[in-house]
């Protein structure tokens, strides 16, 4: 199982699956973080996801195996060009800053 094709991480996850010498063998693509859960859950299959998904999954007693490579994520925060920022907006660009430790 993953995530469906439109999503960045499926071919992230898919690259490194072949990059392991693995080709993957896809019977389910859901399209949101949940789904893939229950499948799991029910013993249909296996599903590739992040460590934080795995994080809120915990609760479920599934068992975990982190792989590498792992795929990396860039985040990134944006706004519209020229504009103003508020306080608020300002505050929580700041936030995101100090937290994640990247300069736009």
């Amino acid at each position: 199982m993953d995530i469906e094709p439109q999503f960045a991480a499926h071919q992230m996850n898919i690259n490194a699956l072949r990059y392991s010498g693995v080709e993957p063998d896809l019977a389910v693509e859901y399209d949101a973080n949940g789904h893939d859960v229950g499948f799991v859950v029910a013993g249909i299959g296996v599903s590739i996801i992040n460590s934080l998904i795995a994080r809120e999954y915990k609760q479920f007693e599934l068992e975990f195996r982190p792989f590498e490579p792992g795929a990396v994520y860039h985040y990134v925060v944006f706004w519209q060009k020229g504009r103003q920022l508020t306080g608020g907006m300002q505050q929580t660009i700041d936030e995101l800053l100090s937290v994640f430790g990247a300069p736009i």
